[in-house]
């Protein structure tokens, strides 16, 4: 029987590790405290950098620099460029995981076995490659959904359930997800994204000279917030309404623009400085006097369990979201906007909240009770139960 403490864990399919901080790098800083953890970053084709602008980008040969250590028991792997999806979903996935084992498996320890987790369909490419002892699929999103996904999104929906099928252990963050995927695998459990409740209620010191993006204290207040890519999915004019009714509220957008084109130029009181890192985050978010999260409601967005809910609540701050169905179920400490209309009402009605209402130590405590320690101590025990069935 293995155990555990005999393994190492790789991460495929990741997000860029220094970008904005998400599921990816909080469950590897986690997991890190009982295994040796490789996450493995994905790298762009050749071809998706050329057409970007950047052939001479860096990143497309780092994977010969091998392990980067990032802190105890965490390491760094960028991955080899994905193989050019134009020449087709699977056999894109097939070949850049092949390349990726290829380059990785040397650098791997002998005296562990291993444990591959997948963040997304594409790791349907590297089942098998690895000689793993467990696999597991996160499945947190519905892939396929995606803007820029629609030239693929039968074969990523293909890919989604049959790495469902082929692993042996599914992960997802709510019913929907669950029951979506448990035709293909019956050994699939729920588990949600978290937060860091301490740092984002202690960690509030002002940034270093060098670092602030905006001068948040000096802007008028009350002041709306919202942390987190500015993407398609975001209903933009909730907000621009917000910024028209009330030209003396500042409205503060925290995140890397994704849209086509600024649509706030006309507003002098919105205010999109870029992103900030996780580490400065709690000390421009903690000057929100109500944070947001007014995404549209899709196929897409039906699915997500926001990690920006859980990081509001953590400061006890009112949240003013639209009714995605995550985010309802707190609706008894949440401001619930259906409308352009309604969503301006409940920013108005979080403002009147008073500092001392009940509704701020409850959300601390959900925050609390929703903590990635605890997430990551729920994983070691299900891959902990998974390896002595298998």
């Amino acid at each position: 029987m293995t155990r555990l403490n005999e393994c190492i864990l790789v991460m495929l399919e990741c997000i860029p590790y220094n970008g904005l901080m998400q599921r990816h790098q909080h469950l590897a800083h986690e997991l890190s405290r009982y295994m040796p953890v490789i996450y493995v970053e994905e790298t762009p084709s050749r071809i998706r950098r050329i057409l970007d602008g950047r052939p001479l980008d860096p990143a497309l040969d780092a994977h010969k620099l091998g392990l980067k250590k990032i802190r105890a028991n965490l390491f760094l792997y960028k991955a080899p460029p994905y193989h050019p999806r134009a020449t087709g979903y699977r056999r894109s996935i097939e070949l850049s995981g092949k390349r990726i084992a290829q380059n990785l498996l040397p650098l791997l320890p002998e005296n562990k076995k291993i444990i591959t987790w997948l963040f997304s369909p594409a790791g349907l490419g590297s089942i098998g490659l690895y000689d793993e002892v467990l696999s597991v699929f996160d499945c947190f999103d519905l892939f396929g959904e995606f803007p820029g996904e629609e030239r693929f999104r039968d074969e990523i929906r293909t890919a989604m359930n049959e790495t469902a099928a082929r692993v042996d252990l599914v992960v997802t963050t709510n019913n929907d997800l669950k029951k979506l995927l448990k035709r293909y695998n019956s050994n699939i459990v729920i588990i949600q994204n978290g937060c860091d409740p301490d740092h984002f209620s202690n960690g509030r010191q002002k940034p270093p000279p060098q670092n602030p993006i905006i001068d948040i204290d000096s802007l008028p207040r009350p002041i709306i917030g919202y942390m987190g890519d500015i993407a398609p999915w975001l209903e933009l004019d909730y907000l621009l309404m917000a910024a028209k009714k009330h030209p003396d509220w500042s409205i503060v957008m925290i995140g890397t623009w994704k849209r086509e084109k600024p649509a706030h130029d006309e507003y002098p009181n919105v205010y999109t400085p870029g992103r900030v890192s996780y580490d400065d985050l709690p000390y421009y978010a903690s000057r929100f006097n109500a944070g947001t999260i007014p995404f549209e409601i899709t196929d897409l967005t039906r699915v997500v369990n926001p990690l920006k809910l859980y990081e509001y609540f953590a400061m006890g701050i009112p949240v003013v979201a639209t009714g995605l169905p995550e985010i309802v179920k707190h609706k008894d400490i949440t401001y619930i906007g259906g409308s352009a209309a309604d969503f301006l009402k409940k920013c108005e009605d979080a403002l009147k909240e008073p500092a001392d209402s009940p509704e701020r130590s409850m959300r601390v405590k959900v925050a609390r009770n929703n903590s990635w320690v605890t997430r990551g101590e729920m994983i070691r025990e299900l891959m902990s139960v998974t390896l002595k069935s298998l």
